[in-house]
């Protein structure tokens, strides 16, 4: 495989919550998505911000891979999370599509 194989799809979950500790909870929307895809030629990745708060280093890394990105949102704070993720991948590679859900 070269580095210039894009056969990974990464879902992006954004901290609900400012404040608070989301590491007991589960995000279950990226988790079902992950199962969809799962007999895909394709690796996924999941970055939760709860758990990677500095994840800027994680998608550098692994932006010559990504073949799309997803986002999931819900109304209220996450979607700065999102924004702020999504502005991120736009300036380190345009030409990943990112989609939002939630």
């Amino acid at each position: 495989m070269t580095s210039k194989t894009k056969n990974l799809i990464l879902f992006f979950y954004p901290i609900s919550w400012p404040g608070k500790d989301f590491r007991s909870r589960v995000p279950f929307s990226v988790l079902y998505l992950a199962r969809m895809v799962r007999d895909l030629p394709v690796e996924v990745k999941i970055v939760d911000e709860a758990i990677t708060p500095d994840y800027a280093g994680v998608i550098e890394e692994l932006s010559p891979r990504i073949l799309v990105a997803g986002v999931s949102s819900m109304t209220g704070y996450q979607i700065g999370g999102g924004i702020n993720f999504s502005k991120l991948l736009r300036k380190i590679d345009p030409g990943i599509p990112i989609i939002w859900g939630g």
